[in-house]
């Protein structure tokens, strides 16, 4: 009776397994502690649009009530008086600051205004500015809190570590010409690189969402990177033929429903496995291992 991968390389199998449960409880622990920064964030958005809806408002009506003034007629009494009962703060002048203008700034929207009088009190220029510095004073932009935690001390170390590891392993190749080390090379190839679109997918500047997941460069460069391992991988074991028996089968299904309760974390990880299988058997089908020797 024919045996397995399971039974002819238990070894390898036991290991990627633990690898793989570590590699996905470290996913998981890293995404939750980016949870509170996405739904942050998303708050932080909503209250952006509706501050730049109101700031338009009021800029275009204070512009037009601050063009009402002539040149000739005193106005700074007035336009102070004004600006004080619509919660508008005059900022104060620095010790060296010589220049005639004059900065208020709304206390609830961050609307800044800029005032030039002459010297018998004309209004003589002025300027109304609602840019993202202003907005920034009173709706500020949340900080990626869990950046400065163990987590994401942790998630960076591994990152550049699997970058070194994998790059280290496919020097390796192109010196070591048996068989057993190519395997175990072609093996640490695949880890590092797993490890690398694990760091990426949780990086907490990308949201755990589907545009998230498109959107993030790095996570596309350790795919690329995974694909290129698993050839590697797939060139230096024998021809293989796809053999499940019920205990296995039983096995991938069970973690298969496991990755898909774990949201987009464990369905970008169930899919990254269905590819690179069918990417194994392709190029270990296609791909002689007595060409690795010459």
């Amino acid at each position: 009776m024919r045996r397995n991968l399971f039974n002819k390389y238990p070894l390898q199998i036991w290991l990627a397994l633990g690898f793989l449960i570590l590699l996905l409880t470290f996913g998981y622990f890293s995404a939750r502690a980016n949870v509170g920064f996405d739904t942050d964030l998303k708050s932080w958005e909503k209250e952006e649009q509706l501050l730049v809806q109101r700031l338009q408002t009021d800029s275009e009506s204070m512009n037009k009530w601050l063009d009402s003034f002539k040149f000739d007629s005193p106005a700074r009494m007035q336009v102070e008086e004004k600006l004080k009962s619509d919660n508008f703060k005059e900022v104060p002048k620095e010790p060296l600051d010589v220049s005639e203008i004059d900065s208020w700034v709304h206390q609830e929207t961050g609307l800044s205004i800029n005032l030039v009088f002459a010297k018998d009190d004309c209004l003589f220029f002025h300027q109304v500015l609602w840019g993202p510095a202003e907005r920034e004073k009173v709706n500020p932009k949340p900080i990626v809190t869990s950046g400065w935690g163990f987590m994401e001390k942790t998630r960076k170390g591994l990152s550049w570590g699997s970058l070194i590891v994998y790059l280290i392993s496919l020097t390796c190749l192109g010196f070591r010409k048996s068989i057993k080390a190519r395997q175990w090379f072609s093996l640490l190839m695949v880890a590092s690189s797993l490890t690398g679109c694990c760091c990426s997918l949780v990086n907490p500047r990308y949201s755990i969402t589907w545009q998230g997941v498109f959107s993030n460069e790095s996570l596309l460069a350790g795919a690329i990177m995974l694909l290129l391992a698993i050839v590697y991988l797939a060139c230096s074991y024998p021809k293989q033929k796809l053999q499940l028996d019920l205990k296995s089968l039983i096995l991938v299904v069970s973690f298969a429903a496991v990755l898909s309760a774990l949201g987009i974390v464990g369905l970008v990880t169930l899919g990254t496995f269905a590819v690179g299988t069918g990417v194994f058997l392709f190029a270990n089908q296609y791909f002689d291992l007595a060409e690795l020797q010459n």
